[in-house]
């Protein structure tokens, strides 16, 4: 039979790989006092685009707040599934916890070569004597299933309300060039999945984002004519291991108008791809599509412009590439290594766009962002 801070602990669990599924970093932390929960929080970094919106810094948060105390009764019990960073450990001394219960440590953690957790030879027990905190530590509580977290996180999307989509995602078990994480796409390009009628010149309004209970995201703004745009991304939880990651994008368009409303058809943004590593093949950074189980694509090197062979295929150098498709299955843009890929599941795409952008031009290194444009519709009053 379990004992209460293996059960405890367990609710922490539960907390952060809830907040995993959503996207988010695996952190949970439970505050209890006398064998009931207080209040039991995940960390909220990635949506909330807050640095600071720890579980530990939640829960700290949420207890005052539920109790109307700014300092919790001394018979308060701390649980995290993880040893607290020096900012968190800030917050829970002042929150006057003095039972601290941990599954994970810090020195797990560096193990798995995850970077955010390096810090050097911190530990909460310094932390604690080194500002005169009277702190019980009681640690290895479910210690492997919280290590497994940690191992188990392999990705973060970070989203954004700038044309409600992803602006990053990064690969926490993947390493590019600096000892730096990959990254694919980049806030200075276009979200993935972001809803743009021109993608040559895009406008990205803001959308009003918001959370569901199931971890999935809301992102919603009013448009022209008394049309809303709502879309909601899932993040499906899998137990495929290999280096494959789904979200998944519902798009409603809402007619509170009084009249029909018609539209020509809108892209979507694929998100940009661009080379890892100084050295990767340039040809690999591409876009393709899929017509009838057919895959097609351009590489980076289309928009320079070619003499082609034997002067067949010759072309300028082109800013963009469009073309015109119809029953497209799926498209994407791709690296060397990896692929950002959207299939749509209820229509055909009908067209594919690509525009490369500079890199390090000097030494010929380039990034290219696509989009594919959906079909028309019409929306009744």
């Amino acid at each position: 039979m379990p004992s209460d801070h293996e059960r405890f602990m367990a609710i922490a669990i539960e907390e952060a790989k809830a907040g995993a599924a959503a996207g988010e970093q695996p952190f949970g932390a439970v505050v209890v006092r006398g064998g009931e929960i207080i209040c039991r929080t995940r960390s909220l970094k990635v949506s909330t685009s807050d640095t600071t919106a720890h579980s530990e810094t939640l829960a700290i948060k949420c207890a005052t707040q539920k109790l109307r105390q700014r300092t919790l009764p001394p018979d308060c019990v701390f649980y995290c599934t993880c040893e607290p960073c020096p900012m968190c450990c800030g917050a829970i001394l002042n929150g006057g916890i003095k039972t601290l219960v941990m599954g994970a440590r810090n020195r797990h953690i560096k193990k798995l070569g995850k970077l955010a957790f390096n810090f050097k030879d911190y530990n909460v027990e310094r932390f604690a004597e080194m500002v005169g905190w009277d702190l019980t530590v009681i640690e290895d509580v479910l210690e492997d299933e919280c290590i497994a977290l940690y191992r188990n996180a392999d990705v973060e999307l970070h989203l954004t309300n700038r044309g409600g989509g992803i602006s990053e995602a990064v690969l926490l078990n993947h390493v590019a060039e600096g000892d730096k994480r990959v990254v694919l796409n980049s806030p200075q390009q276009v979200p993935i999945g972001a809803i743009i009628d021109q993608p040559a010149a895009p406008a990205l309004p803001e959308f009003t984002p918001s959370r569901d209970a199931d971890g999935s995201v809301k992102f919603e703004r009013p448009a022209s004519d008394g049309i809303t745009i709502r879309k909601k991304f899932f993040f499906p939880k899998s137990d495929e291991k290999k280096d494959n990651f789904v979200a998944e994008l519902d798009v409603d368009l809402v007619n509170g108008g009084a009249k029909p409303y018609a539209n020509a058809g809108y892209f979507i943004s694929l998100g940009s791809a661009a080379p890892i590593h100084a050295k990767d093949y340039s040809y690999f950074t591409r876009i393709v599509w899929c017509i009838d189980g057919k895959a097609k694509g351009i590489d980076v090197g289309w928009f320079g412009g070619g003499s082609g062979f034997l002067g067949m295929g010759q072309h300028v150098a082109q800013p963009y590439y469009q073309q015109d498709l119809g029953n497209m299955e799926w498209a994407a843009v791709s690296n060397q290594f990896f692929t950002t890929l959207i299939a749509p599941l209820t229509a055909k795409a009908n067209v594919v766009w690509g525009h490369r952008f500079d890199i390090k031009p000097e030494e010929k290194m380039y990034g290219l962002e696509g989009a594919m444009r959906m079909p028309a519709f019409q929306l009744p009053p």
